[in-house]
């Protein structure tokens, strides 16, 4: 009887997935996970997209694959068809999409259960300082405070990026910062806020019963007004709204838009509910948010364009803002617009 075949889709620069044969234990290992197999001198590390009874070459051409790293896919049935979709439309290799869509450190094989480190966050007291103004009598505290502006960070990237223990004790001290090994569920309901949510305009109020007005599967609107106008606070009356329903939020901004001022105000609003994907972060950081948006334990995801590959344990929202900036088009590599990509995952996810 002749062994299962694999696909598996390896990150080089060559079109489409290589054929391997599957001699393990057991069933063979589903789409979505990663698996180490044999690739001209060296090893490297692809995800299964496929599981065939033959193969365009011949048996004895084919090489056994390794083991499986994960017991089950870390990549659900919607990423992976958006994915090859997006290797087919974009004309890129799907190794390198599909590496694309996954966290440094998931790439070198390292397992997907992040290491539980203490992480430290900004206190909504904390958020609110002068970092100028604590930069002249402590420069060591105001560095802490700008790091964390871009969201938790563990204590050991906090000590590598030059603020130590002593640092951080100062400041809980003060009740700027605060350490956190989990989060809620988005599941377990809203929080309440810090401060009550503004009255909305008519113009506000139109927008929203539009749009909450739809009801359940997918539908697109684009929320159109100049700066000022009050588009944020439409769109924060919308994830409140997603969270209630137990369901979770992608939110996306150009690179430019990840501000600390924003990420203070979504705090502010939802808690520690809220996951950062961005380049700027560590890559135990990435793997850590990526990991709470997979599982659920985010109930708002909130990143630049890459985070549009964010696998979603109850995805019920997904918002593009400033959809028309040029930030959200990968320029080099896999070149992609995160906008498109948004509205189709929003589509197949209903």
């Amino acid at each position: 009887m002749t062994p299962p075949i694999l696909r598996i889709a390896v990150p080089v620069p060559i079109g489409d997935s290589f054929d391997y044969l599957w001699n393990g234990a057991g069933p063979a290992p589903r789409p979505g996970t990663r698996i180490s197999v044999p690739f001209g001198r060296s090893r490297r590390i692809g995800v299964v997209v496929g599981v065939a009874e033959a193969s365009d070459l011949p048996p004895d051409k084919l090489k056994p694959a390794g083991e499986p790293l994960d017991g089950e896919p870390l990549i659900g049935t919607e990423l992976l068809e958006t994915l090859r979709w997006a290797a087919d439309y974009y004309h890129h290799p799907i190794g390198e999409v599909f590496s694309q869509a996954l966290p440094g450190l998931l790439r070198k094989g390292r397992p997907a259960e992040p290491k539980r480190e203490a992480l430290w966050t900004l206190t909504p007291a904390g958020a609110a300082q002068d970092v100028a103004a604590v930069a002249v009598k402590a420069a060591r505290q105001a560095l802490a405070l700008t790091l964390l502006a871009g969201g938790p960070l563990a204590a050991g990237e906090l000590r590598r990026a030059g603020v130590a223990a002593d640092t951080l004790r100062r400041l809980a001290d003060k009740g700027w910062v605060q350490s956190a090994r989990g989060a809620a569920s988005p599941r377990a309901g809203a929080a309440s806020a810090a401060s009550p949510p503004p009255e909305l305009t008519a113009e506000q109020r139109r927008a929203l019963d539009e749009i909450e007005g739809h009801g359940a599967g997918f539908a697109a609107f684009v929320l159109h007004g100049a700066t000022g106008s009050g588009k944020t606070e439409v769109f924060l009356r919308l994830i409140e709204r997603t969270l209630r329903d137990r369901r979770q939020a992608l939110l996306l901004v150009p690179e430019i838009g990840l501000t600390p001022q924003l990420v203070s105000r979504l705090r502010d609003r939802f808690g520690e509910r809220l996951s950062l994907m961005h380049s700027g972060l560590a890559d135990s950081v990435r793997l850590d948010a990526w990991h709470r948006a997979r599982t659920g334990s985010a109930g708002i995801v909130v990143g630049t364009r890459s985070a549009v590959f964010a696998e979603l344990a109850d995805p019920g929202l997904v918002i593009v803002d400033e959809e028309h900036d040029a930030a959200f088009k990968q320029q080099q590599g896999f070149r992609y617009s995160a906008r498109d990509l948004a509205v189709l995952r929003a589509r197949r996810l209903d």
